[in-house]
């Protein structure tokens, strides 16, 4: 009780309103009302002003949030709130009587949530349930019970309606059932302890029921119905079945077996026990272990083990004891049981005796070592014809490129020979006159000769190459002029290109030369004139398409296309196109050598060749050149860069000439010393590289041969590089394995210089690199 005076509503009450308060108390006593309950003074107020206007107020459930405990917490509470008048009449104060009802309204509230949860589960609840009570005779013995309540599962498993079944006796309705629980021993059922059983309800079609019975209280039983009908039928077709699949393990020949879930074996036909002369107790569990031979037991129980931990069918050989003491091979294999959720259950298994087939695959094994001696042997001896087949084509093939070889370098040197020998008859007579034609006859026959064996090394595929990356369709646009005048009025040249065309790396300048070949081949197989097409086209081999039936890898390639329309070439030619000097040409018409070079280009840049033709069909070249994944390169492709030429001027740089053959090497020296640079010179690798190491002076060029006889060219420019970074390099040979350095990585510090070259080369490779 609280009593609220005075115009500012000072609070006064009594004991029973101090738990309201809570630590508000004392400081409460005579406060106003609105400091002391500030966060409801906004739902107070209203009410405070009616009262005061002369208004007798009741609440049966006025929530609040009151804050307790340095928090706020919904509250509850019962108030009657009546006016105070004076003398007068006037309102001084306001009586008020406070009951919370906070817990008892969530007391309230717990207990409707318990009894909705529980009727919730009553009536969703599987298992059908009945409340019953006892009915007893005179002597007290239990002889019938009486349904009063059931829940909607047991309508669904029973087919009964509630009006079917609720107050009436169990004898009328279920009569086993009541058959059942009389039966049951009355110091069971009043014990309190639950009784189970299973009993079959003929008035429901012979269905079975488990039924869990329970004493509540006041001679009342719970019972609990679950129709167990499916699982009956089950668990006798699963003992049919186990007994089927007993009869079937027993008739069976081979051993048979079975274990739990975790591998321990737990039942054996009699196959088993004939075989070993073990009882069950002995076999179950690990102890089949026993009769594994012990060579044999590790791997067995390894696989065992790996197959109950992976669920995953166990399958080995060993060796089993016998019960006469003889051990004889068997194969063991098992499989794992699921149950309906995926989860093994049991394993079953089988051993069935291989001594005979291994005793036979042993036997097989030692005739197939005698086949495979004999079989060696015979291989030996055809391998050794068919390397004198080899050779012999080898022989065949060296002979005709020794013939061709010879037969054009006779006519070469012929024209050197002849040409020097006219020159010195007549320096001998005093004529000087026709002096240059002679030494001209001589120089075009050599290098003719070069031009032969840089052929000749393009075949092979060890001519040196200088790779850049190469914009294909660009090279061919530029070219195609100097084309169109080879070809002549009567040839149509056509150039396609493929959009987005990829980069390749290659050697241009040996790209072109091999595009001019094939151009030139092209047009001499249409006499008569026609189309001659160029086309450049992207292009992926697949391992299963192109690169199964030739020398091509898998991948991406830029194709270069010569296609013409002349007669074509019968199956046999195109087997032998790229042979060296065979040619379909008249005498004196080609040598024999331009197909040979391109496709030693192709194979050199890690790429192909191939041609299509038929009789009356034209030919197509195909050159396939290997994709470049990276930039295009940023300094002017080599196609088209032009050598300086250069002037005889006095410079004073310090050249380094590394060249095993003494001749070339002074001859270089000697045309570099009339230009006015200081030559040192060394005969091999291991010299150069004392030199670098040692010289005062800086070194400006390094002009070195690749193939010295200790350390390669190569790696003598690697090194002297390590040591002086600014070195600059020329490389003169005449054969490479493979590119002597990669035209991408190239600052134009370096430079390669083939080998037959003129003096004029040579000045302008040294002019070209150390001009400023």
């Amino acid at each position: 009780m609280f009593i609220l005076w005075g115009e500012h509503h000072s609070c006064l009450y009594n004991d029973s309103f101090i738990p309201v308060l809570g630590k508000r108390h004392p400081g409460a006593l005579g406060r106003p009302f609105r400091g002391i309950f500030p966060e409801i003074w906004t739902v107070v107020h209203p009410l405070i002003l009616r009262t005061r206007g002369g208004e007798s107020l009741y609440f049966e459930s006025l929530p609040l949030r009151l804050e307790r405990n340095n928090y706020e917490e919904d509250a509850t509470f019962t108030l009657s709130a009546a006016p105070l008048r004076n003398g007068k009449g006037h309102v001084e104060g306001i009586f008020c009587v406070c009951l919370e009802t906070t817990e008892h309204l969530r007391a309230e509230a717990k207990l409707r949530d318990s009894e909705a949860r529980w009727r919730g589960l009553f009536n969703n609840m599987q298992e059908g349930f009945v409340l019953a009570q006892a009915v007893r005779d005179r002597d007290g013995r239990m002889v019938d019970f009486l349904l009063l309540e059931i829940n909607p599962g047991f309508e669904r498993q029973t087919g009964l309606r509630a009006e079917e079944v609720v107050g009436r006796s169990a004898r009328e309705v279920i009569p086993t059932l009541q058959e059942a629980l009389v039966d049951l021993d009355a110091e069971v059922l009043n014990s309190g302890e639950p009784r189970q059983f299973e009993t079959t309800v003929p008035s429901l079609g012979s269905r079975w029921f488990e039924v869990r019975v329970r004493k509540t209280e006041a001679d009342q039983f719970a019972i609990l119905f679950l129709d167990i009908t499916a699982r009956k039928a089950g668990e006798t077709a699963l003992q049919e079945s186990e007994a089927a699949f007993r009869g079937l393990t027993q008739a069976l020949p081979n051993h048979v077996w079975t274990s739990d879930s975790n591998g321990s074996l737990d039942w054996f036909n009699d196959r088993v026990h004939d075989y070993s002369g073990a009882s069950h107790d002995a076999l179950r569990g690990m102890g089949w272990t026993r009769l594994v031979h012990p060579k044999d037991l590790a791997l067995a129980a390894e696989r065992w083990g790996r197959a109950i931990h992976s669920g995953t069918s166990y399958q080995t050989e060993f060796r089993l004891l016998r019960a006469d003491g003889k051990y004889r091979w068997h194969i063991a294999r098992a499989v794992p049981l699921f149950d309906e959720h995926g989860v093994i259950k049991r394993w079953i298994g089988t051993n069935t005796d291989i001594h005979d087939q291994k005793r036979v695959e042993q036997e097989l094994a030692d005739l197939n070592a005698t086949l495979e001696s004999r079989i060696s042997q015979r291989s030996n001896e055809l391998e050794i014809a068919n390397e004198a087949l080899r050779q012999s084509q080898k022989m065949e093939a060296v002979g005709q490129l020794t013939g061709g070889i010879a037969h054009d370098f006779n006519n070469l040197l012929t024209g050197v020979i002849g040409g020097l020998d006219m020159l010195q008859t007549r320096i001998a007579q005093g004529e000087f006159a026709q002096s240059k034609r002679y030494l001209d006859a001589a120089a075009g026959s050599a290098k003719r000769a070069a031009a032969l064996t840089h052929r000749l090394l393009a075949f092979s595929r060890k001519q040196p190459l200088k790779p850049d990356v190469v914009e294909v369709d660009v090279l061919v646009k530029s070219v195609r002029n100097m084309f169109q005048s080879t070809l002549g009025p009567h040839i149509q040249l056509a150039t396609k290109s493929a959009p987005e065309l990829w980069l390749t790396l290659c050697d241009p300048n040996q790209l072109e030369s091999t595009l001019l070949n094939l151009i030139i081949n092209a047009r001499d197989a249409m006499p008569t004139g026609g189309l001659l097409t160029v086309e450049t086209t992207n292009v992926t081999i697949a391992a299963d398409g192109l690169a199964r039936q030739s020398e091509i890898e898998p991948g991406d390639y830029v194709c270069l296309n010569v296609s013409d329309a002349g007669e074509g070439m019968p199956a046999e030619v195109v087997r032998r196109v790229f042979e060296p000097f065979f040619t379909t040409k008249p005498i004196g018409h080609g040598t024999g050598l331009g197909l040979s070079m391109a496709y030693g280009f192709a194979r050199q840049s890690l790429g192909y060749i191939h041609i299509e033709s038929s009789p009356g069909n034209g030919t197509t070249v195909r050159l396939y050149l290997p994709r470049y994944r990276g930039r295009p390169s940023t300094s002017p492709p080599l196609y088209r860069k032009e050598l300086a030429t250069s002037s005889m001027v006095q410079i004073s740089r310090v050249v380094l000439v590394v060249e095993d053959e003494r001749t070339i090497r002074e001859l270089i020296v000697e045309v570099l010393a009339e230009l006015g640079y200081t030559c040192l010179q060394a005969s091999n690798g291991t010299t150069a590289l004392e030199y670098v190491n040692a010289y005062d002076a800086s070194i400006d060029l390094l002009v070195t041969d690749v193939g010295l006889p200790d350390v390669n060219g190569r790696e003598v420019a690697r090194l002297a590089r390590l040591l002086r970074p600014k070195l600059k390099v020329l490389f003169i040979t005449g054969y490479a394995e493979d590119a002597i350095f990669d035209g991408r990585d190239n600052d134009g510090s370096m430079e390669m210089l083939p080998k037959p070259f003129g003096i004029k080369a040579l000045i302008s490779a040294v002019h070209g690199l150390l001009s400023p």
